[in-house]
């Protein structure tokens, strides 16, 4: 990058000129924590940093600047300087920008002065600067088009050219890109098939309003296109191969009648076959087309066909079956409980599959089923699985009545290597952010000192964040290299006093709560999902209310992220699933990630019939299948660190058909 050097000092705050000059009077920083005296005291220093940064922020300047000048060795030293930079910014400070950026060069804090840098010099319309400030390693959308902008403004018009990719996007871009895009458009480098495209992903990502903007950008002899393809992306049963409009063979028609076709084939597929088949025979299809097309009508018909259907078909044509559609069929034979079916099936399964926890175990069962007793061959399978510690193992452990392997190992580590990652500068300071509760910074920073570990890196970073409390990166680093048998550090037992106080109020094991928040959020206390759910247990905001109205207790959303609240109404909520379904986890846990409406259903559906374990394998929704298991799986594991009694079911879930 080019330092670009201009003495403008006399237009910034007297206050501000004192703070940086003190800031930047020393010599460049290297690695903090190498230049931390032995007689620094870390916990000290982590107290004097957010004294210092509670004195910027009520303006107390003075105490401001005599706290950081103590922690010029503390590794977020950068983070208190940032705060004076960024508000000087507007005054041009070039030099004191270029010290920090030299001092700080591609690290997270640095970054983020240079990205606040740039859009003040776009701001401030300082174009051949921002040229040589920015750097496309920001991967921000706004400074990549004022880069582009820049170009243009300081004569290179050849930006233009790199606009198109920057416009044709599902998503509407940021409001600094609108400059850029009119003089794109202006210069006549817009072109119908810009529009189209961007329409089609636009339809498909529900920007609806993006659409309309798009629509009016249609020529006139296109338009009727636009308005078609809308048509039949919100009713796709009004596709006809009647329509004369989509009777032209152009890309146009075609786009149109392969996204009609797609959307129609999940409701009506046996008409959209029928639709498939005239514009096939007109040649309207490429063979990937084709090829997605009957894959998917293949495997509708595979889960509506009777399993003496498939079997007739399987005859014929038995190489057409692939692994996904493979495990379809298994699937359905073991919801339909046709142990003959299964067996013959699994045989076609590769050496890989057939030897995975899933198919083994519904072998065994199929095989003990089947005949009705417990054969040589069935015994083995199962004594082969107990022997693995998963859902499956302790399911045939279970069977066998042994007890379930748990293949527990400590992580060992060496102390030199423990010494050298926990001394990088970035995991440092991810360190000291996860401490004074900056995770978001913490999650950066550390994604940037652990990029390229080996192995060992990788167990080391493990252990130093297990031993901070810092458990959810913990686990991350040890499932990053399928580190599965350190149960300590991956079944970390969190917040023990309150979930056991909770457990014994509402009267079940405490496991199940301590399961629920690994499997929910790995104990994220601020995570936050897709659905808005929240927390450690990622309660919904509206679950969370009635939760909190129901036990007695005053209620905010925010306050879903402190644990202790967040376990209470959780911890409820799971106690309503249990007396909802007559205390058996299977159908409450099921509830709790899908819902009650839809685990009624589906109980409905299958009216008693279904044996435990056949049930769960058979849950309709595939997140929802794999969310009971781990929850069940991980409640044992918890009661093994706890020392209980572990079974992975209760004898009423197990003797309870569903």
């Amino acid at each position: 990058m080019k330092i670009v050097y201009s003495f403008t000092f006399l237009s910034i705050p007297l206050s501000i000129i004192s703070l940086l000059f003190f800031i930047f009077s020393g010599a460049v920083q290297a690695s903090a924590l190498e230049k931390m005296t032995s007689n620094t005291n870390i916990f000290e220093q982590r107290t004097i940093y957010q004294q210092a940064q509670r004195a910027y922020k009520t303006g107390n300047l003075p105490l401001y600047k005599q706290l950081t000048e103590q922690l010029q060795t503390y590794p977020l030293y950068p983070y208190l300087v940032s705060l004076a930079l960024n508000d000087s910014l507007t005054s041009l400070p070039y030099f004191d920008v270029d010290q920090f950026l030299q001092d700080n060069n591609d690290t997270v804090i640095g970054r983020r002065v240079l990205a606040n840098w740039l859009h003040v010099l776009a701001e401030k319309k300082h174009w051949h600067d921002f040229r040589s400030y920015y750097q496309p390693s920001l991967r921000s959308t706004s400074l990549h088009c004022f880069y582009l902008w820049s170009r243009i403004k300081t004569a290179d018009r050849t930006a233009l050219k790199e606009v198109a990719a920057l416009w044709n996007v599902k998503q509407s871009q940021p409001d600094e890109c609108d400059p850029l895009f009119t003089e794109w458009i202006k210069e006549g480098y817009l072109t119908q098939d810009h529009v189209w495209s961007r329409y089609k992903k636009a339809i498909n990502a529900k920007q609806y309003s993006l659409t309309r903007y798009l629509e009016g950008l249609a020529n006139k002899d296109k338009k009727a296109y636009f308005k078609a393809f809308k048509t039949i992306h919100s009713k796709p049963a009004k596709l006809s191969s009647s329509d004369k409009l989509l009777a032209n063979n152009n890309n146009y028609s075609i786009d149109i009648i392969k996204h009609g076709l797609t959307r129609l084939q999940k409701s009506k597929p046996e008409d959209a076959l029928n639709i498939f088949k005239f514009y096939e025979e007109k040649q309207f299809f490429d063979n990937d087309f084709k090829q997605l097309f009957l894959v998917r009508h293949k495997k509708h018909e595979t889960r509506q066909l009777s399993l003496e259907s498939i079997n007739n078909i399987a005859n014929f044509v038995p190489a057409s079956i692939n692994p996904q559609e493979l495990a379809t069929l298994l699937l359905k034979s073991v919801r339909e409980q046709d142990w003959d079916f299964y067996l013959s099936w699994y045989e076609k399964l590769g050496s890989e599959e057939k030897n995975s926890d899933q198919w083994l175990y519904w072998q065994a069962r199929a095989l003990e089923e089947s005949q009705k007793k417990s054969t040589e061959k069935t015994q083995r399978v199962y004594q082969a699985l107990a022997k693995r510690r998963s859902y499956y193992g302790f399911l045939a452990a279970d069977k066998l009545r042994q007890a379930y392997a748990m293949q527990d190992k400590p992580l060992n580590v060496d102390n030199h290597l423990l010494h050298e990652v926990n001394h990088i500068p970035a995991i440092a300071r991810a360190r000291e952010l996860f401490f004074v509760d900056n995770i978001r910074d913490a999650r950066r920073e550390w994604r940037d000192g652990s990029q390229g570990f080996s192995t060992l890196a990788v167990q080391a970073s493990a252990k130093l964040a297990n031993e901070w409390g810092w458990h959810r990166k913990a686990i991350e680093m040890l499932g990053s290299i399928k580190a599965w048998d350190h149960l300590t550090i991956r079944f970390p037992v969190m917040h023990q006093d309150v979930i056991e106080q909770k457990a014994k109020r509402f009267e079940y094991p405490a496991s199940l709560i301590f399961a629920i928040a690994r499997q929910e959020s790995a104990w994220q206390k601020d995570a936050t999902s897709h659905a808005n759910a929240r927390g450690l247990m990622q309660l919904i905001p509206s679950t969370a209310l009635d939760a909190a109205k129901k036990v007695g207790v005053r209620h905010k959303t925010s306050q879903l992220y402190i644990p202790e609240h967040n376990i209470l109404l959780g911890s409820f909520h799971v106690s309503e699933l249990l007396e909802k379904y007559s205390n058996n986890r299977l159908p409450a846990i099921a509830a709790y990630n899908a819902g009650q409406h839809r685990v009624n259903q589906w109980m409905k559906k299958s009216a008693g019939k279904l044996p435990y374990d056949v049930w769960i394998e058979t849950i309709p929704f595939k997140e929802t299948r794999q969310y009971v298991k781990n929850v069940l799986y991980y409640s044992a594991l918890y009661d093994y660190r706890a020392g209980n009694d572990i079974n992975l079911l209760t004898a009423l879930e197990k003797n309870t058909p569903l």
